[in-house]
């Protein structure tokens, strides 16, 4: 493992993993060249650090080989550089993002006009995403989940939802954008989602087991979480419906 600390200024490595600890976005800068020449590298973990064109560039050239990403405690992160996770690393199977601020580098667009004009492409290899903070529009979810058809883990969990984004209409959309066959775990935090999108899953996905915590969802009562389960019990489903985010690595 490859262990970078401005912090705590230790060395380690090996030949397959990175993980990148930085509290100062420049020194990233300064120091990029030096390890992402790894071109074998297939673990990428990066903390407490900003987002940046050097580290987007860093993506797109020699990101190729990577089958996992983890950037669950960045400070901040470009839709530009989760659109280049997307285009230029065609083995990645697991991605992780959870950050504090999504933005654009075209500052004087907004993130859905940048995201309506990106190039969307297919990313067969993806199995596992899982994604939360603060996320400012659902159309990066939307676009992220486009033609991954192998998808099998999809987390979404928001610090807060005050537009109440995460609806039954919006799970809808994304199945009409990605009908999701092989997806076995959903997960959805800060939601006003209903019984209405259980009974869409349990109808449109065939080897769903994981439908998180029933009684999270902001749009349904215990009338329709006792009705959730009369239909479980009845139709003998292996579906569970007080699972927890950690229990979806599959």
């Amino acid at each position: 493992m490859f262990n970078f600390s401005f912090v705590e200024q230790e060395l380690a490595a090996d030949n397959n993993d990175l993980i990148y600890h930085s509290s100062l976005d420049d020194k990233f800068g300064n120091s990029s060249s030096s390890f992402f020449k790894f071109m074998h590298l297939r673990d990428l973990e990066v903390q407490y650090m900003d987002d940046s064109k050097t580290f987007n560039g860093c993506i797109q050239q020699f990101a190729s080989n990577l089958t996992r990403v983890c950037l669950n405690k960045m400070i901040s992160i470009s839709f530009e550089t989760l659109a280049a996770i997307k285009s230029h690393c065609p083995k990645l199977e697991v991605l992780d993002v959870y950050v504090d601020h999504v933005y654009t580098f075209k500052s004087q667009n907004t993130i859905e006009q940048v995201v309506a004009e990106t190039p969307n492409n297919s990313w067969p290899s993806l199995k596992s995403l899982k994604i939360g903070g603060t996320i400012p529009t659902g159309c990066i979810l939307k676009f992220l989940v486009t033609g991954c058809p192998n998808l099998r883990v999809l987390c979404y969990s928001l610090y807060d939802d005050p537009g109440e984004t995460v609806t039954d209409e919006f799970i809808e959309q994304l199945l009409n954008v990605n009908p999701m066959k092989e997806l076995v775990a959903f997960y959805f935090e800060k939601s006003v989602l209903t019984e209405s999108t259980f009974f869409l899953l349990a109808k449109n996905l065939p080897k769903i087991k994981y439908v998180g915590i029933l009684a999270e969802w902001g749009g349904i009562d215990r009338r329709g979480i006792l009705a959730i389960r009369a239909f479980i019990n009845g139709n003998n489903l292996n579906i569970d419906v007080e699972s927890i985010q950690d229990q979806y690595d599959l």
